[in-house]
């Protein structure tokens, strides 16, 4: 088994991807801590996380050659799907 692709860019698993991925996965969490519990301060935090492994994950891709086509559409996927959830929430 050849574990060196020889294209690059057709990684799957990398830890940007993963970093992503995992960014992807607290979306639900952050939205329902936010709407469902009002609980801003964890709902906080857990954003400040998501920010961060977006910093992280980029610095990697960038400086370590893991910039993968999956990376590129999940990040973009990652960064945007919690912008809409709380911007559409109005508390009343």
């Amino acid at each position: 088994m050849n574990l060196i692709c020889k294209n690059p860019e057709s990684r799957v698993i990398t830890i940007p991807n993963i970093l992503s991925f995992f960014r992807i996965c607290l979306i639900p969490v952050i939205v329902w801590l936010y709407i469902v519990k009002e609980n801003s301060i964890w709902a906080g935090y857990l954003l400040i996380l998501s920010g961060v492994t977006d910093i992280i994950d980029g610095f990697i891709a960038r400086n370590f050659h893991m910039i993968s086509n999956l990376g590129k559409v999940l990040d973009p996927i990652a960064d945007g799907s919690l912008r809409k959830p709380l911007a559409n929430y109005d508390k009343k």
